[in-house]
């Protein structure tokens, strides 16, 4: 599964590609979606700043936080160290992308 963050003009941050787990990792974008519109309101300080403008390559980092903090947290590896991630998660350019399939556009804006 591909995945975009898309800003209310339409500038893209790069690809994340996320290999397993589709359904878990998507239900935390969402989690970290609301979090981090909730924060930028209670922090009006932060607007100025590129994640509180909500610019999605500085979100894409954010969200990748989010996520490594969740993939670490709950994915259970017998065989190798925790506190890693081996796996699961990439970043991509488009053009890099192999197939056909289009990412999953997440909206940096409340519709």
């Amino acid at each position: 599964m591909y995945v975009q963050l898309v800003d209310k003009h339409n500038f893209r941050s790069p690809v994340l590609y996320i290999h397993a787990d589709e359904d878990e990792f998507l239900e935390q974008i969402e989690i970290w979606r609301q979090d981090l519109f909730k924060w930028i309101k209670d922090n009006p300080k932060v607007g100025g700043m590129p994640l509180g403008r909500l610019e999605p390559a500085t979100c894409i980092i954010d969200l990748m936080r989010h996520l490594i903090k969740f993939y670490v947290e709950t994915t259970e590896f017998s065989f190798v160290a925790p506190g890693r991630v081996i796996g699961s998660l990439r970043l991509q350019n488009q053009e890099d992308i192999m197939n056909d399939e289009d990412p999953i556009e997440i909206k940096l804006f409340q519709e």
